[in-house]
């Protein structure tokens, strides 16, 4: 009862803070959680579809149509280690396949980025361990593989198309969990934030700050369902020390996910997301998709020569 206070809490201030002072996508299963035991070495590959095709007003519906669709298709990578017991160490990188936006004009015009997104190094640390709970903490370096700006024909592409900021940042993350071992029940909290600079045209992507609040429960040995309430505050973007009024916004969501293991080793999951409350900022094309991802582990320390 009382890490249930306590982590409620956890939630409501962290939420809190979030929207007061500076977001991200559904975090369980397509992002790496907690730390790792020792020599132990975590895969987890995934694929990520979003596609936007209606405009909003703050929270309401809204008639304008300069675009006709916007969509995406994303494949991303995430390595950890488990130095030791305490200290985990994290690589992520993606590739955009495609980032495209169709400008609603007869006929349709599409404008088209992909590439390398930015990668993130980041270092995890074990603060508390005991009775099935956990107490974890992060911070990395985000940065990108360039700093050139996309083009095509020699026209420089938006921003928003762009397949990285072009700019370096941080990342911080804090977890807690809760297991019921004997009901197959877990419980925990995530809070994420990314940082990001400025590139070389003089544009910033708005800072982003996620926190997450997930339940999981195993069936059986291959099945295990998850549902995922997140909150999510994202600060406006700024062009040349100019504030882009359509951008950044508040949302919150439930994402359910599903589980399957493969043989005992690999771990297949679904998962997508259902907006309970949005409010975007001036007007924004809103969007929606979903994460499909493989996961496994590998205990280095039972090697043999």
């Amino acid at each position: 009862m009382r890490f249930l206070i306590l982590l409620f809490c956890l939630f409501c201030f962290i939420s809190r803070s979030s929207a007061q002072c500076c977001s991200a996508n559904p975090v369980a299963g397509s992002v790496s959680t907690g730390t790792l035991t020792k020599k132990t070495f975590r895969t987890i590959t995934f694929y990520r579809y979003n596609s936007f095709s209606k405009y909003y007003e703050g929270s309401q519906r809204s008639d304008f149509d300069s675009l006709k669709n916007v969509n995406s298709n994303f494949l991303g990578s995430i390595l950890a280690y488990g130095i030791s017991n305490t200290i985990t160490l994290e690589a992520q990188a993606g590739y955009y396949i495609n980032k495209s936006e169709v400008v609603n004009i007869q006929p349709p015009y599409t404008l088209k980025g992909w590439g390398l997104s930015n990668g993130v190094a980041s270092i995890k640390y074990n603060i508390f361990r005991k009775n099935q709970i956990e107490l974890a903490a992060g911070a990395g370096i985000k940065f990108p593989f360039t700093k050139e700006q996309q083009a095509t024909d020699g026209v420089r592409l938006p921003q928003t198309v762009q397949s990285s900021t072009g700019a370096f940042g941080g990342v911080g993350q804090i977890f807690l969990s809760k297991t019921w071992t004997e009901k197959s029940i877990r419980l925990f909290l995530i809070h994420r934030t990314e940082i990001n600079g400025t590139n070389v045209v003089e544009y910033k992507t708005g800072d982003l700050h996620s926190t997450s609040l997930v339940v999981s429960k195993s069936f059986n040995k291959r099945w295990t369902a998850l549902l995922q309430s997140t909150s999510e505050y994202r600060q406006m973007d700024v062009l040349q020390n100019k504030t882009i009024v359509s951008s950044g916004g508040y949302f919150f969501f439930l994402s359910p996910q599903i589980n399957y293991a493969l043989a005992e080793k690999w771990n297949l999951s679904l998962l997508t997301g259902i907006r309970v409350y949005w409010y975007y900022n001036g007007t924004q094309i809103g969007n929606q998709g979903f994460t499909l991802n493989l996961t496994r582990d590998f205990d280095l320390s039972s090697k043999t020569k």
